[in-house]
């Protein structure tokens, strides 16, 4: 009994040893490469360690077998244990891999020193802060390459980690053998592994979201064009490649961002179209919500491309058949299509104008509206993108749509950039009281299909060479409609910036600034 009890004391000690060999691992790895080269004599005693409790586990095992009883089995903690010294060493010749390279003066010393990165603090292991994307977007390109390196060298040491300890199933589920860098099933990783038991490294603890996002989902809620695609091609390029993950509720990043360059982004890197969005009316589509964000009162040159390469991908989803939800609008026939969700922007400003009772601002404000609808299905038709005339049906579809944008009608799922559902009463309510407009669209769009049947032309040269004739209807509004170049407006004024509170922008300069800091 007395050496049974001698050798669990022994056994004991050494497991203390081994936690303050991890702790001061830990510890270390924190700092700088000084301090983390230090580390490298605890993880070679820490395995001179692991072996002594081998030793310790087999003499035990054969004075338990000599008495005829059966020994306490030590293997599954010498198992964890060594996966555990199997990622520390790892981690360790990554972040030494310069440490070979001797800086023998004092200025390569400074300079050195200039160049560190230190490793993210507790306050970064879980930047579910606001803006954080923005001011890694807004980062200097070196400072944006280290920061997405270093979340790609932990996510693959978690997953690695995961698909040691994790049960088979779990592993196939959320597809860990994948080749993606682990993204949406981070969280579910590590509570997983937490909950079975395993103590996770600090350092793999990178809960960058919530709600099952991806890095494309918190990329999505970014405004500014210029550098929200720069950033998604920084994860992608790395690995990063769920850019059609659902969230909890359901949402993909397509169907989040408003973000027209984004949102092409997404499409080109094999974003659906066709998934259908949670919690709205039914048969309202990933495609909806694009053309959602595609939509501006005025095309700016700037964005005038992407408008014409979102207008043709979206095409090409589409095809020839109808794409319609479940609403009960009259601006397409049984459901709100796509193109008329293109349009609901310009219809609630074309309304502002019509009741403003300034004909000036009426006839400005129809002229921005046809001059956006032709260059949008110039881009549908024509151009490098474009697939030829449209079909017949969609010809009706743009018809009805523009004529509905333009006259003082509702929808009944609401101005919104989501289609919602209504009470029946209040969408007989809204039917009943647009019912004379109502009429006056059916009589506007009889003259209009004729006059298209009549020109021999595709949809985009009728738009193009409209006269007073062709718009004899519009006349009982009171507005003549004029068609100018499309470049010319192309080149108006920007207005279809967020405006970002002074609050915001402070943080967003100063995360920037921490960020740029780290590599002066």
């Amino acid at each position: 009994m007395a050496e049974l009890l001698g050798t669990v004391v022994g056994v004991v000690s050494l497991g203390l040893q081994v936690c303050s060999g991890l702790n001061a691992y830990l510890d270390g790895v924190q700092g700088h490469r000084e301090e983390t080269e230090s580390t490298r004599p605890h993880c070679s005693s820490m395995g001179a360690l692991v072996k002594q409790i081998e030793d310790v586990q087999r003499r035990n095992s054969a004075s338990f077998s000599g008495s005829g009883g059966s020994s306490p089995s030590l293997q599954p903690v010498l198992a964890r244990a060594q996966t555990e010294l199997s990622l520390l060493n790892d981690y360790l010749n990554k972040v030494c891999a310069e440490a070979s390279t001797p800086q023998t003066t004092i200025a390569q010393k400074i300079e050195g020193q200039k160049r560190k990165l230190p490793h993210p603090r507790p306050g970064l292991e879980s930047p579910d802060m606001p803006f954080w994307t923005q001011a890694l977007a807004a980062a200097s390109d070196r400072a944006k390459s280290l920061v997405v390196d270093d979340l790609v060298l932990r996510r693959q040491r978690l997953k690695k980690a995961a698909l040691n300890r994790l049960s088979p199933e779990h592993i196939d589920r959320m597809n860990l053998n994948g080749p993606s860098v682990l993204d949406r099933h981070t969280d579910e990783v590590l509570d997983l592994l937490e909950n079975d038991g395993h103590d996770v490294p600090f350092g793999l603890n990178t809960r960058t979201h919530k709600s099952c996002q991806t890095i494309y989902h918190r990329i999505a809620s970014m405004w500014d064009e210029s550098l929200v695609v720069l950033l998604a091609d920084a994860f992608y390029s790395r690995g990063f490649h769920e850019v059609d993950a659902p969230n909890a509720r359901g949402f993909t990043p397509l169907m989040s961002t408003r973000n027209a360059g984004f949102a092409l982004w997404l499409v080109q890197h094999g974003a659906s179209l066709t998934s259908l969005v949670p919690e709205t009316v039914g048969g309202y589509t990933a495609t909806h919500a694009a053309l959602s964000s595609a939509r501006s009162r005025r095309l700016q040159q700037r964005r005038h491309k992407i408008h014409l390469q979102i207008m043709a991908a979206t095409r090409s989803a589409i095809g020839e058949a109808p794409y319609l939800d479940a609403c009960r609008c009259r601006c397409s026939l049984r459901g709100c299509h796509p193109y008329s969700i293109l349009l609901k922007e310009h219809r609630r400003s074309t309304r502002a104008s019509l009741q403003s009772g300034d004909m000036g601002t009426v006839i400005n404000e129809l002229e921005l509206f046809l001059v956006y609808v032709t260059a949008s299905l110039a881009a549908l038709e024509g151009g490098h993108w474009g697939r030829g005339p449209l079909p017949r049906d969609l010809v009706s579809t743009w018809l009805r749509g523009s004529t509905f944008a333009v006259l003082p009608l509702r929808h009944t799922c609401g101005d919104n950039r989501w289609a919602r559902y209504d009470e029946e009463e209040e969408v007989e309510e809204i039917l009943e009281e647009d019912a004379v407009e109502l009429r006056r669209l059916e009589t506007l769009l009889v003259e209009f299909e004729e006059a298209v049947d009549d020109s021999g032309s595709s949809l985009t040269e009728f738009m193009q060479t409209l006269t007073e004739r062709d718009v004899e209807g519009a006349r009982s509004l009171g507005v003549y409609l004029r068609v100018d170049g499309c470049e010319e407006k192309c080149e108006s004024k920007d207005v279809d910036y967020k405006i970002v509170d002074e609050s915001a922008a402070r943080m967003l300069r100063h995360y920037n600034d921490k960020l740029d800091m780290l590599i002066r």
